[in-house]
């Protein structure tokens, strides 16, 4: 097991080739040597090791200031867009525009704004979009990753209160300019699109199925897609968890003990559930080498829980191998896997979160029904055992 002190600044070659073990668990060997690998990658460059004292907590604030024309400013055009971009300060906390700015003012002269009035207000767009993609989304500081269209109206979705749709139009259009001028990447032609609110079919996955979502986990472009990517099969088909509280999750909600690995859920529905032990080997390694400080177990760099479509962005924003999993079909998979199981429908119920076994009925017709001649016996209060040949007693 790798310990904390010894996590890697970034993944080496020799590193993806070595043979990374986890003991104590069957678990598809391709999807944990990379979790293990992307986890060890990600943690450090969250600072996981870090003193308390020296992670900062972040806020955010949906006001910024703009500076005007100072005594001594330059006067031609061009110097005062570079004195614009100089000298612009965001209004949040001074720790979280210094890890920033350079991120933006490079991104507004990159995006080659025509004047000095569009220069200062796209240094504003800029700055509150750049703000919230990576405190509250979570996302590195990038441009194929934060400029992408999805983002963009996560952005629009869900990182605004209060405001009026023209303010929202203005702040869409202008993020899209400068994503057109600076991806490099596919989303470069992509159109404006709403966020998806995914495929409503609640069939469970079957074995072929599982498996390509095992390939999708496994073959993210970076390490921290890797990681997250991961962890939403995990908590997910390994403990049947709902959106809300897959975002809800942190590092110390996961609990291990003699007889397996566990996730506490918090609120309305709070209960402890098992995770099965296929999944579960994620989930130990992460309680292992978790940090001092709890993090979200989903985008670990974000800071605050508000962003109830961060889940479903993050499954459409990731690449399309294997096959894109579904939140609702993940779900019903882990519940439809117990049902099968025979564990009584009232304790399922309590650990689903669900107020009564009633909200099984839209389950039960995925649930596997004993044959006619098996459920006679049943029935009969017989003890039977099913084999090749058909049903004995």
């Amino acid at each position: 097991m790798v310990s904390r002190d010894h996590y890697p600044d970034m993944i080496t070659k020799e590193a993806q080739d070595a043979n990374m073990k986890s003991a104590e668990v069957d678990t598809p060997p391709a999807l944990l040597d990379a979790f293990t690998l992307a986890f060890s990658a990600v943690s450090s460059r969250l600072g996981w090791n870090d003193a308390p004292s020296e992670r900062t907590a972040r806020t955010v604030h949906l006001h910024d200031h703009v500076p005007m024309a100072t005594p001594g400013a330059p006067t031609d055009e061009a110097a005062l867009m570079a004195h614009t971009s100089s000298t612009y300060q965001a209004n949040i906390p001074p720790a979280e525009w210094d890890a920033i700015k350079d991120f933006v003012r490079e991104a507004v002269a990159d995006s080659d704004p025509n004047g000095v009035i569009a220069s200062r207000n796209v240094h504003v767009h800029c700055a509150k979009f750049v703000h919230w993609a990576w405190s509250e989304a979570g996302l590195p500081l990038d441009r194929d990753e934060i400029f992408r269209p999805a983002v963009i109206d996560n952005f629009i979705e869900f990182g605004f209160t209060g405001v009026t749709a023209s303010t929202l139009s203005t702040y869409r259009g202008s993020l899209y300019r400068m994503a057109g001028r600076l991806q490099r990447g596919p989303d470069r032609q992509m159109p404006r699109r709403r966020l998806s609110r995914g495929n409503h079919t609640k069939a469970p996955y079957n074995t072929p199925e599982l498996a390509q979502l095992e390939l999708w986990a496994t073959r993210q472009k970076t390490d921290y897609r890797t990681f997250n990517a991961t962890l939403v099969l995990c908590v997910t088909l390994g403990a049947g968890l709902r959106a809300s509280e897959v975002l809800a999750a942190t590092t110390d909600d996961v609990v291990v003990d003699e007889v397996g690995v566990c996730l506490r859920v918090r609120g309305e529905r709070q209960r402890v559930v098992p995770v099965l032990d296929e999944w579960s080997a994620a989930l130990r390694h992460v309680a292992e080498n978790k940090p001092d400080e709890a993090a979200y177990l989903l985008s670990p760099r974000r800071r605050r829980n508000i962003n109830p479509g961060l889940l479903s962005a993050f499954i459409e924003d990731c690449g399309t191998y294997g096959l894109r999993p579904n939140p609702q079909r993940l779900r019903c998979t882990w519940i439809v896997r117990h049902l099968n199981s025979g564990i009584h429908a009232a304790t399922l119920a309590r650990i689903a979160g669900l107020a009564d076994a009633g909200g099984f009925t839209k389950y039960w017709q995925f649930a596997n029904e004993p044959a006619p001649e098996a459920a006679r016996e049943l029935l009969h209060g017989r003890t039977i055992v099913t084999t090749t040949q058909g049903v004995t007693r």
